[in-house]
C-alpha cells in the first residue's frame, strides 16, 4: 500500500449538488430480469405477452381511427357534414389515436397491456415511461409505415434521376 502524501486526511465526497438523483437500484430475479416497483418485484413479461400487447394496441389505435373516418365519409356523403370538417377528421383521427395510445402507454398502461397483464417500466428505476416518451414512441411507430409507403411511392413515381443535368454557376 502506497502511503498518502497528504497525511491522514479522509477522502472528500463530492457535494450533493453533483448528484441529481440517487443511483438506480438494480434488482434481479432468479432469471436475471426484473425490477422493483414499490414493494412489489416484477419479473419481465414473456415475449408472447409483449407482442400480443403490441398487436392489441395497434387494433385499439387503427379501429377507432378507421371508424371515425368511415363515419365522417358516410355523413359527408349524405350532406350532413361539411367537406372541411370531413378533411379535418380524415387527417386528425389517426394521429389523435396515436397520441392517446402513447399517453396511456407512458403514464399508466395501454389497453393492450391492460388486457395481457403487462406494464412498461424503466428497467433502471421501475418508474413509468413518461408522457412524452410514450407519445413520441407511438407517433414514431405509427407513422413509420406511412413514411415507408410514401417513400416507396415517391421512388416508384420519380422521373429518371439524371434526365436533366444540373450545374453550379458563379454569380
Amino acid at each position: 500500500m502506497v502511503p498518502n502524501p497528504h497525511g491522514h486526511a479522509l477522502p472528500q465526497s463530492p457535494p450533493q449538488s453533483w448528484h441529481a438523483a440517487p443511483p438506480p437500484q438494480h434488482t434481479f430475479g432468479p432469471d436475471g430480469n426484473g425490477v422493483q416497483r414499490g414493494e412489489v418485484f416484477l419479473f419481465r413479461a414473456s415475449t408472447a405477452r409483449r407482442w400480443w400487447a403490441r398487436i392489441l394496441d395497434g387494433v385499439f389505435v387503427i379501429v377507432p381511427a378507421v371508424a371515425a373516418v368511415l363515419g365522417t365519409a358516410v355523413l359527408s356523403d349524405k350532406g350532413q357534414l361539411s367537406d372541411s370538417i370531413g378533411m379535418i377528421v380524415l387527417f386528425a383521427a389517426y394521429p389523435v389515436m396515436l397520441v392517446v395510445g402513447g399517453a396511456l402507454y407512458g403514464c399508466s398502461r395501454s389497453p393492450g397491456q391492460a388486457i395481457t397483464g403487462v406494464v412498461s417500466l424503466r428497467s433502471s428505476s421501475g418508474h413509468r415511461v413518461g408522457f412524452w416518451r410514450g407519445t413520441f414512441r407511438y407517433l414514431g411507430v405509427g407513422f413509420f409505415p406511412v413514411t415507408l409507403v410514401v417513400m416507396i411511392l415517391s421512388i416508384l413515381d420519380m422521373p429518371d434521376v439524371y434526365d436533366e443535368p444540373v450545374r453550379v454557376y458563379r454569380r
